[in-house]
C-alpha cells in the first residue's frame, strides 16, 4: 500500500482528481467541494457573535478558533480564525441568515470573499530562473574594477 499527500487548490483540480479515480460524475459534484479547505481571518467580531459562530461552525463540521477570553464573553470584540471546506462554508452561510448580532452580514461577507477567491486563478510560471547580478558576480579577480 502507498499513501500520497495531495494538495488541491481549485475546484477543477478536485474534480479532475475524483474523475481520474473513476468516481461517478454526480458524486464528483458533491465531493469536490469537500476537498477544498479555506481559512478565513475575522477581525473585530463581536464576542457574542463569535460564540454563536463557533457553534454554527461545529454544527456543519467546520471550526472557529477563538481566544480563551472570548469564550468567557470577556471584552466587546475579538478576532477569530475560521477553518472550513467550501461545502461546509456553503451550509454555514445559509445557517447564518437566521442568526443575530450581525452574523447574517458575516455570512454574506464570507460568501463574497469565497466567490472572489474562486474567480482568482494563479498563473503557473512557464519559465523560472535565478539571476545573480551583484557586483562580485562579474569579478575578473580585481583586474578591471
Amino acid at each position: 500500500m502507498k499513501i500520497f499527500l495531495r494538495h488541491i487548490s481549485s475546484l477543477r483540480e478536485a474534480q479532475h482528481e475524483l474523475l481520474s479515480l473513476g468516481v461517478d460524475p454526480w458524486g464528483v459534484g458533491i465531493m469536490a467541494k469537500k476537498m477544498l479547505m479555506k481559512i478565513f481571518a475575522l477581525k473585530g467580531l463581536s464576542v457574542r457573535a463569535a460564540n454563536i459562530l463557533k457553534q454554527e461552525c461545529i454544527a456543519v463540521g467546520a471550526d472557529l478558533a477563538l481566544p480563551k477570553a472570548a469564550s468567557f464573553l470577556e471584552g466587546e470584540s475579538t478576532d477569530a480564525v475560521l477553518m472550513a471546506s467550501v461545502s461546509q462554508l456553503e451550509m454555514l452561510v445559509l445557517n447564518l441568515r437566521a442568526q443575530p448580532f450581525g452574523l447574517k452580514e458575516v455570512g454574506e461577507r464570507l460568501r463574497d470573499v469565497l466567490r472572489s477567491a474562486s474567480n482568482f486563478v494563479y498563473a503557473k510560471p512557464k519559465i523560472m530562473g535565478i539571476m545573480n547580478v551583484t557586483p562580485d558576480s562579474f569579478s575578473d579577480g580585481g583586474s578591471f574594477l
